[in-house]
């Protein structure tokens, strides 16, 4: 089946570590999930939002983890947890 796994980092400037990790070695990471208080469709509609804290929260600190199609049969999976295992022995973190 199709998944998507991802990563919540509680601090901002570990999110942007890690992306940058994975751009160093050509791995992108999507960060797509957006508060629906603060989507377009609200603002467009003039829905009126409360102010949603968790989630804004947890938008600003989740990362989609990158999708193969190929990722077990290309040798991809081990490629993307090296980088992790890389940002997690990294001094910083």
């Amino acid at each position: 089946g199709n998944h998507i796994f991802a990563l919540m980092f509680l601090d901002e400037r570990d999110k942007f570590e890690f992306t940058n990790l994975f751009l160093e070695n050509g791995l992108e990471t999507a960060s797509h999930y957006q508060p629906l208080n603060n989507s377009v469709a609200a603002q467009k509609f003039n829905c009126e939002t409360e102010e949603c804290k968790n989630t804004e929260i947890l938008s600003k600190g989740i990362v989609r983890l990158p999708i193969y199609n190929d990722l077990l049969a290309s040798g991809n999976l081990e490629y993307v947890l090296s980088v992790i295992r890389k940002y997690l022995s990294m001094d910083s973190n």
